[in-house]
């Protein structure tokens, strides 16, 4: 199967004025050698396949497929990490490569320097990557990519890898892939610790996982059915994970299995509910953009232009514009017995919650328009605090409403009201306020103003400084006494005794 592959490329190769003689061939046919690995067949067609987190494993994979090809052609960003593995210094890791320093600085160069501007590859630099990867480093790689090196790879156990069988649904694979990158951010029914996610093995696995049947893969990668191998401390999980998918699912079609029969057993009445042609051909059309394999026959031009106009006439609580007799025709041949009604474009309109953050006056006076365009408008004063808008607007915010956007008037412009405080939003709005709220927003303003005037008289009164009450003055040691008057010596004197007296 490969073989051919191989052939077939080879001679786009030629087409574009590749050197073959730089193209390492070697007998790499994982795929009917072995199935433990998790790389899909067109990850490696051309020596540059690129990934958004790059990770050794996966670079050492593309030197053993491209030889010299990968140093020369390889993407700066996914050479950074992986020049970690060719330096001396503490902490580099241990990739199975004979360390370089000369290899490891060309790699910081082309990924500091960017695509437009490449180092000098010197020819230390091609002769460490005109020979193969050594066992080793294969082995290294294979712990996270699987068998995937042929021959080389094949004397590999799987308890040599560190890696176990296991026949795990892609998605549940790039589940728990998601949860290694991240052990933080994902909810169970699975759940994975930082500290098993640190493991080498594990994180490694994690990585590749990512970048070529996850959400990180890119052309020309492409989703795997299921991942063949996995470390075997990540095995329950993954079978954890790909059971509460398979329930989910299962339930998912029983649900949607009884949906249908339930659809299929309705009468007409009320499988249509009412509905007119037009909202019936409309339904029709939407499905039939959004959802090919639920209409018989292609959508016409004439369909699409008329189910256009009809949205910008419903909004508007215009007529049904005319229908096209090919739309006629095309709607008599959709299988009614699962119709269901899209909903009604001015029905989802107002389901909005405004035009939009930081919109200007045209914006709100479109989007008043519309909401209002199904009930008797008319256009208020906007002046300020006291004109008739600012009486509207204070009447549709109060305490009496309760927004709940029923298909009245008054109903409707109060949830409006509500949508935007802005002056921009205020003035749109008072174009198109219901004629039966007038009246009634300004005798509420009237009386709520006098409440208001009432109010705040009464608290400051309530804030008067009170003037003390001053008391007269009393006799608070005899308060039942007569009037006394009382003496006491003091003395001799040369004239006499002397005398004290005091009045009480």
């Amino acid at each position: 199967m490969f073989t051919k592959f191989i052939s077939i490329f080879l001679l786009w190769l030629l087409s574009a004025s590749v050197t073959l003689a730089q193209v390492q061939q070697s007998e790499w046919t994982p795929w009917e050698q072995d199935s433990t690995c998790l790389v899909s067949e067109t990850h490696f067609t051309t020596p540059d396949a690129r990934s958004p987190r790059p990770s050794a494993p996966g670079m050492i994979l593309q030197w053993y497929v491209w030889g010299n090809n990968f140093i020369t052609n390889v993407n700066a960003y996914n050479v950074y990490g992986f020049g970690d593995c060719f330096s001396s210094a503490q902490g580099a890791p241990d990739c199975g490569l004979p360390k370089n320093s000369a290899v490891a600085n060309y790699m910081y160069a082309k990924s500091n320097t960017g695509s437009s501007i490449t180092p000098k590859l010197t020819d230390e630099v091609i002769a460490y990557f005109s020979k193969p990867p050594p066992a080793e480093a294969i082995k290294y790689a294979a712990k996270a990519v699987g068998r995937c090196f042929g021959k080389d790879s094949a004397g590999f156990t799987l308890e040599d890898l560190e890696l176990v069988r296991v026949d795990t649904p892609a998605a549940a694979c790039q589940s728990v892939a998601a949860k290694i990158e991240s052990p933080w951010s994902n909810t169970p029914p699975y759940s994975i610790k930082k500290d098993l996610a640190r493991i080498p093995v594990v994180k490694a696995w994690g990585n590749t996982a990512n970048n070529i049947i996850g959400w990180n893969a890119v052309p020309p990668s492409k989703p795997i059915e299921s991942c063949s191998v996995a470390p075997a401390i990540l095995a329950p999980i993954l079978a954890e994970v790909a059971q509460g998918q398979m329930t989910a699912a299962q339930r998912a079609k029983a649900k949607s299995d009884a949906e249908r029969v339930r659809l299929v057993n309705r009468t007409d009445e009320e499988r249509f509910m009412g509905l007119n042609g037009c909202q019936i051909a409309y339904s029709l059309v939407f499905q039939g953009i959004n959802s090919q394999d639920r209409i018989v026959g292609f959508i016409t031009d004439d369909a699409i232009d008329w189910a256009l106009k009809y949205e910008k006439a419903n909004l508007r609580g215009l007529a049904c514009p005319p229908m096209p007799v090919s739309l006629s025709d095309w709607v008599q041949k959709q299988p009614m017995a699962t119709f269901q009604a899209e909903p009604d474009p001015y029905t989802e309109f107002r389901s909005r919650k405004g035009p939009g953050f930081d919109k200007t006056y045209e914006d709100w006076l479109a989007f008043a328009e519309i909401w209002m365009s199904r009930y008797d408008t008319q256009k208020v004063h906007f002046g300020g605090a006291g004109s008739t808008c600012d009486a509207v607007l204070y009447y549709a915010r109060s305490d009496r409403f309760r927004p709940t956007n029923e298909d009245n008037g008054p109903s409707a412009f109060v949830t409006l009201a509500r949508l935007g405080y802005s002056q921009d939003a205020a003035l749109a709005m008072c174009a198109h306020v219901p004629v039966s709220m007038i009246t009634p927003a300004l005798d509420y303003y009237v009386v709520e103003e006098q409440r208001k005037r009432q109010e705040r008289e009464a608290e400051m009164k309530r804030r008067q400084p009170i003037t003390p009450v001053r008391l007269p003055k009393q006799n608070y040691l005899w308060k039942n006494s007569t009037t006394t008057t009382r003496c006491y010596w003091a003395g001799d004197t040369a004239s006499g005794q002397k005398n004290v007296c005091f009045t009480n």
